[in-house]
């Protein structure tokens, strides 16, 4: 384990190996370096956020809800800006006036995110290559 000792003026850490021996090292971080560190993460992650202008995902539909899209039983879809489930539904809306009754009121269509069910109300953030499902609703005796 590790023992820092902040009664001295210069910190110093003391390690542990086993019950006789210790040795100490002079701990020496610059904030300086640290600050760097953290702006250049701050930085890179920022970047990478703004590189990704759109991604692909791919909608799987079945039984009416492919009927209402003209017989189609996947669908590439792109989405810009917001990468959420809320996003997807109104770009099917757009693309595929047949499939909006279904997709915008949340009551008509079950979304199954990479085979997980999301559950009504629940928005979920997508990424590139996500599977959604779009599954009405299923009756039957």
């Amino acid at each position: 384990f590790f023992f820092v000792d902040f009664t001295k003026a210069a910190r110093t850490e003391h390690i542990y190996t086993d019950n006789t021996s210790l040795s100490s090292t002079p701990i020496t971080p610059s904030i300086r370096a640290l600050d760097k560190k953290r702006n250049y993460q701050e930085k890179n992650t920022a970047n990478k956020a703004s590189r990704i202008m759109s991604i692909t995902v791919k909608v799987l539909l079945f039984a009416s809800a492919r009927e209402a899209a003209g017989n189609v039983s996947s669908i590439n879809c792109t989405l810009d800006g917001e990468l959420n489930t809320n996003a997807l539904r109104q770009t099917l809306a757009n693309q595929y006036p047949g499939l909006a009754s279904l997709v915008l009121d949340e009551s008509n269509i079950t979304l199954a995110l990479n085979e997980e069910y999301i559950a009504q109300g629940e928005v979920k953030e997508l990424t590139n290559g996500d599977v959604v499902a779009l599954i009405p609703p299923i009756s039957g005796g």
